[in-house]
């Protein structure tokens, strides 16, 4: 999460182009005062070890669909989630 907040800090008064900045601008005329970004679980370490990375991205995709976050109805359209989601 610590990377997709630096990267959402990062864009947004930046002239660089992306899904969150492009969603804020339409909503907030781009007042940076009201950007907030919240956690909604923690992943944790696997207690016999394995591939963090991995673990974090099958959480994404879950939260994805149970939030239903793809477009039309939301941001997620340049993360493909094919190769995560069982």
């Amino acid at each position: 999460m610590w990377h997709s907040i630096c990267w959402a800090n990062l864009t947004v008064p930046k002239g660089i182009k992306t899904c969150i900045k492009t969603f804020f601008l339409s909503c907030n005329k781009g007042n940076i005062d009201h950007f907030q970004i919240q956690g909604i679980e923690r992943v944790t370490a696997p207690y016999r070890g394995g591939d963090m990375l991995q673990k974090i991205l099958k959480r994404e995709v879950f939260w994805i669909f149970t939030l239903d976050t793809r477009l039309p109805k939301g941001m997620n359209s340049e993360f493909d989630i094919s190769c995560y989601y069982h």
